[in-house]
């Protein structure tokens, strides 16, 4: 049992940082729990009917163990994909603000915003920030977006207009 669990924590904490709180990832751990869920159901229900014949002690069941044990790795996995999902929001953002104070430096000296810009003059793109329709920047105005993997084909946009980071589909 001991190496169960020092094999499934890292695979689960890898899982949950490679797939950044996808949604794939989610769907995936909600279907894993649904059916541990269901097993732990059918365990108790079979472990009431062993002790009622004094047959078998559930507390010193491996089975137990081993749905805790996957528990806890669901509970790692979605906890670490849920950070690395946050950190690649606060990543976007913070960067598509700096950029937006170097739009309005620009526009606050010219009067216009610059024709031609690009992300790398800024240093490298966060990820989620590298698709070529990521940041569109015309004279009278600007518009960055992203899609984010967390949700059902979730776009933000943030615009000269809108301030803030809006959703779109």
């Amino acid at each position: 049992m001991n190496k169960f669990a020092l094999i499934i924590g890292p695979v689960a904490l890898g899982a949950g940082l490679v797939s950044e709180g996808s949604f794939a990832h989610q769907l995936f751990l909600i279907a894993t729990a649904f059916g541990l869920i269901l097993f732990a159901v059918l365990a108790g229900l079979w472990s009431a009917l062993a002790v009622r014949r004094q047959t078998w002690q559930p507390w010193h069941s491996s089975c137990w163990r081993a749905v805790g044990i996957i528990a806890a790795a669901l509970a790692l996995s979605w906890g670490a994909g849920a950070g690395m999902h946050a950190w690649r929001v606060h990543q976007t953002r913070s960067y598509v603000a700096q950029a937006v104070a170097t739009l309005d430096a620009h526009h606050a000296k010219t009067g216009a915003y610059p024709p031609a810009f690009s992300l790398e003059t800024m240093g490298t793109p966060p990820k989620w920030l590298r698709r070529p329709q990521s940041c569109t920047v015309t004279p009278q105005d600007f518009r960055f977006e992203y899609w984010d993997p967390a949700g059902m084909m979730d776009g933000f946009e943030l615009t000269n207009t809108h301030r803030s980071w809006t959703a779109f589909d």
